[in-house]
């Protein structure tokens, strides 16, 4: 019988290898299916370290064409930074950055926010615009305003820390204010205790004022006993004052020369208040005259 035929009884179990008829063919693995199914299952894994590698190269790449930009930016002529100009005063980028670091009562320069960028170049154009007039006008805020000023701002706010060119700023402004819009220039008694036997101080401080003509002759006897009663001679209170809401200083602007208004509490605190000497001013408001100064000089500039 021939081995080789598949019908043959030698094709079975014990048939020599080199005889066997079956197919074993199937059974042996195919090494190119292998290896495309190891390269598909690693891929990802492949592409995902590619992208690691490839990330902070290109975040690199960013921040260094951001470098040249700025650096660029910086490098130009002022004309060439400027976004607004007041006159022959110009405005630049670096000038709203200082602005917002100032704001935000940092010793450290910080970039602004993109979010706050117009609003702060809008407080550095009034800036501007009230030292141009502080400049026609002479006006000037001594260091003895200032700390005079912080002392008063602690007493009222408890609060020792007080930053003094925010204090200047302030002053400045409301000396310029006062002279070109209606203000008062006034005695004060007030207190940061709003309970009820200060409230009955106060009810006899403002009897005697009236009854003397005088605040300050009423409530020095009690400012000289109690600590809850304070007393500020000559304090100038424009329209706008910071030291008062918006509703005291509309009551103030409407005392009359010599009045002495009643009793008010604002922010927790009483208040009585003499106005002393009226000033009219040339403009209805402050805001006035800052809208109409901006409309007359302020150029904004495409950047």
């Amino acid at each position: 019988m021939n081995p080789l035929d598949p019908n043959s009884s030698f094709n079975g179990p014990l048939t020599p290898h080199q005889y066997r008829q079956n197919d074993n063919s199937s059974l042996i693995p195919n090494a190119n299916g292998a290896k495309n199914a190891s390269v598909t299952r690693f891929a990802p894994l492949v592409l995902a370290g590619i992208a690691l590698l490839i990330l902070p190269v290109t975040i690199w790449q960013i921040n260094t064409q951001q470098d040249i930009r700025q650096q660029a930016s910086q490098n130009l002529p002022t004309e060439q930074r400027a976004i607004a100009k007041i006159g022959s005063v110009l405005i630049t980028e670096e000038d709203v950055d200082l602005e917002y670091t100032k704001q935000q009562n940092s010793k450290t320069f910080v970039a602004t926010p993109t979010s706050l960028k117009s609003q702060i170049l809008d407080d550095l154009i009034k800036k501007k615009l009230i030292l141009a007039e502080a400049g026609k006008r002479n006006i000037n805020v001594s260091e003895n305003e200032v700390n005079e000023r912080i002392k008063l701002l602690q007493s009222f706010e408890n609060n020792n820390n007080v930053n003094a060119d925010i204090v200047f700023d302030t002053l400045l402004e409301e000396k310029v204010a006062a002279a070109v819009s209606p203000s008062t220039q006034a005695a004060v008694a007030y207190s940061n205790n709003n309970s009820a036997p200060t409230l009955s101080f106060f009810e006899t401080i403002r009897s005697g004022a009236i009854d003397e003509k005088s605040l300050l002759t009423a409530a020095d006897p009690f400012a000289k006993q109690s600590n809850d009663v304070m007393l500020v001679n000559n304090l100038l209170i424009p329209s706008n004052s910071t030291l008062f809401s918006d509703s005291a200083n509309l009551d103030i602007s409407n005392l009359e020369e010599g009045e002495i208004s009643e009793i008010i509490e604002d922010n927790d605190r009483f208040f009585i208040i003499e106005a002393v000497e009226k000033n009219s001013g040339e403009y209805d408001s402050f805001e006035e005259f800052i809208t109409t100064k901006r409309n007359e000089s302020v150029e904004l500039l495409s950047n």
